[in-house]
């Protein structure tokens, strides 16, 4: 629900859309203008570049690709699409006339199909919220054939609706929901609550019953609650959710438990061992702070009452970090404002000092007839030179306000498919990276889990935000184990999410490459459990640094 909510926050307002289109069409005219028209051996990029309707179509088009146009006007979103096709095969084949007018009636059906979409996902915001859920279960994968049903059925009520056929698509709409719904939860029960069943399968098989006999019954318990909830009332899909990943909580926390116990066996610790032991732990976070000793010579309680004001000292110091934090940021928009003035200083400036040469050419009316000429020629090279600078400068900053804005979109965009716990995203100039946190493999083994569908269903949402892309998947290890086993298991991994995205998600191989960096390259200590999790991770980096146009060559 929260994807398909931050994607209706994200869409663009009418007026948006319509200064984008204006900016989008001015390099494509420079280019135009410099290299004139070509009439043989086009690609579709050549098109793109060369016809600035053709370009402005392409834009839109993916606009409201993104935004599902397909499932919720299939027929307004069809007729574009193909517009757009025609136009491109007509570019192809040097037909400008027929490619440019293609192009526009493409245009003109943008603001039928904005209102349609618009329209449309006010009467399904339902089943739009439905299909969102079943899809961060992982339906779109654990029940490929069922949902593409499902989907089928949802462009029908569309086309109905786009028919003016209201009331009919409306009847048709409740069974959609209780479709989309019985596929998340079957979704959830063959993932989040198979992934419980399998950690408390591995808790019992390494002695938990014996070692952690209350964690791991808590985890039982959960579980037990998960499957009662949904069968009761299969609505409380999120209750459900919620216990099922709190069995796996108890069932890793028991597993730890046992490995501990069983740590503590081998080392015969006596008593006093095992309480040395839980010292040392304790004084490795303080040792972090760079703090002396804890007050071991006094109570247990005593030494948490340190621990505590420790981490409210550091609390207070993460408070005052984001405090300046936000002091920067308000520095950077203001650094911002001052270069859009400085900017539109510049262009007034030019525009005075062509006036000036305007009206010095016009006022000569001195001087015998051959200086008269000459002043007026040399005038004229100053008075189009200037014009020329000021059409570049114009260009250039109509061209760099366009990428940026269009950047920032994505950007956030891409930050709102992930909630804290599954990703971190950076923004890198033009390219993203995302760090998965959440996503996990077997200790020493590569292949995707179906715990991990619903994350990497985010990532391909996230891949298809910047569909000119390139997808560089790098894999990470912790630093156990040598450095050549670490290398080849983040190598097996990544190529593993790089078949998943290629075969499930869609996305086109060649845009794919993976590599593995072992141990090489830690975001965290590699002395603790918690250190070891974060450097165990998959990290994406969406490439979108345009190529460089090519020279000399007839446009």
């Amino acid at each position: 629900m929260n994807m398909i909510k931050n994607k209706q926050n994200n869409l663009l307002t009418v007026g948006n859309e319509a200064t984008l289109r204006a900016l989008r069409w001015l390099p494509a005219l420079l280019l135009l203008l410099v290299f004139g028209c070509a009439t043989t051996g086009l690609t579709r990029q050549d098109a793109l570049r060369q016809y600035e309707p053709i370009a402005r179509l392409n834009d839109d088009v993916e606009d409201f690709r993104g935004k599902d146009s397909a499932l919720l006007a299939p027929i307004l979103f069809g007729k574009t699409e193909a517009e757009l096709n025609e136009a491109i095969e007509l570019a192809l084949k040097a037909d400008k006339n027929g490619a440019i007018a293609a192009a526009e009636r493409g245009l003109s059906l943008i603001e039928e199909l904005n209102k349609e979409l618009s329209k449309n996902k006010t009467i399904m915001e339902e089943v739009i919220d439905i299909r969102a859920r079943a899809i961060v279960q992982g339906a779109a994968v654990l029940s490929k054939e069922a949902f593409d049903e499902a989907d089928d059925g949802f462009r029908s009520v569309s086309r109905l609706l786009e028919q003016g056929k209201v009331q009919d698509g409306k009847k048709e709409r409740s069974g959609l929901i209780e479709l989309y719904a019985k596929l998340e939860l079957d979704a959830l029960k063959k993932g989040t609550i198979a992934a419980a069943k399998k950690a408390i399968s591995s808790a019992e098989n390494a002695d938990a019953d014996k070692y952690a006999p209350k964690t791991l019954q808590s985890a039982r318990e959960e579980l037990k609650l998960a499957v009662s909830v949904l069968e009761a009332d299969r609505t409380q899909v999120e209750k459900g959710n919620h216990h099922a990943k709190q069995a796996v909580w108890f069932a890793s926390r028991a597993n730890e438990i046992t490995n501990l116990n069983k740590y503590f066996e081998t080392q015969e610790f006596s008593d006093e061992d095992i309480v040395l032991w839980y010292q040392a732990q304790l004084q490795r976070v303080r040792d972090a702070l760079q703090l002396e000793t804890l007050p071991f010579d006094e109570s247990n309680s005593r030494v948490i009452q340190t621990l505590q004001t420790d981490a409210h000292a550091l609390k207070a110091v993460m408070k005052d970090m984001r405090h300046t934090n936000e002091l920067t940021r308000e520095q950077i928009v203001l650094l911002e404002k001052k270069l859009v003035t400085q900017r539109k200083k510049n262009e007034t400036e030019l525009q005075q000092i062509l006036a000036v040469h305007e009206q010095q050419f016009t006022s000569l009316t001195t001087g015998n007839r051959a200086q008269k000429e000459q002043a007026e020629k040399e005038s004229q090279v100053q008075i189009e030179a200037l014009r020329q600078r000021l059409s570049v400068q114009a260009l250039a900053n109509a061209e760099n306000e366009r990428k940026e804005l269009r950047a920032k979109e994505r950007f956030v965009q891409t930050q709102q498919l992930f909630d804290a716990a599954e990703a971190d995203v950076f923004r890198q100039g033009d390219n993203v990276l995302i760090r998965l946190k959440g996503f996990t493999f077997s200790p020493g083994k590569y292949v995707v889990e179906a715990s991990n569908y619903a994350l990497l269903n985010k990532v391909v949402a996230a891949i298809n935000t910047f569909p000119a892309s390139k997808v560089a998947v790098t894999g990470h290890t912790d630093a156990r184990g040598s450095d050549k086993r670490n290398i080849e298991l983040s190598a097996a991994r990544a190529q593993s999410v790089v078949e998943f995205l290629s075969t499930v998600g869609g996305v086109a191989a060649h845009r794919l490459s993976s590599k593995g960096k072992g141990e090489e390259q830690p975001v965290a200590s590699n002395d603790n459990s918690g250190g070891r999790a974060e450097n165990r991770r998959i990290d994406l980096l969406i490439v979108n640094t345009a190529p460089t146009a090519p020279t000399g060559s007839a446009l």
